[in-house]
């Protein structure tokens, strides 16, 4: 799941990511994310650098008390890194 500040910026990394096979979803709308969060299932929560600190805060305290298990990446990248943070943060081996 990518949150983000610009629905530009969400596309473009959904693109990457669907073109290396990762199913993806995202917003920059704060009630929708809240809402994703708490209905959806994803292994990888993708945080852009535009989020202000109190809603990045929000989100990471949420997934850390609701959804242990999915993984946070704080992205403040161009799109260049997207595949290597996440293959990380997934433990995936290049």
């Amino acid at each position: 799941m990518i949150v983000g500040k610009h629905d530009y910026i969400i596309e473009k990394l959904e693109g990457i990511l669907k073109l290396a096979k990762f199913g993806t979803l995202g917003s920059s709308d704060p009630e929708r994310i809240m809402r994703m969060l708490r209905e959806e299932d994803f292994d990888l929560l993708l945080i852009g650098g535009g989020i202000e600190p109190h809603s990045r805060l929000a989100y990471i305290e949420y997934i850390q008390s609701h959804k242990p298990d999915v993984r946070v990446v704080e992205h403040y990248g161009g799109p260049a890194t997207i595949l290597s943070e996440v293959h990380g943060a997934l433990g995936f081996t290049a």
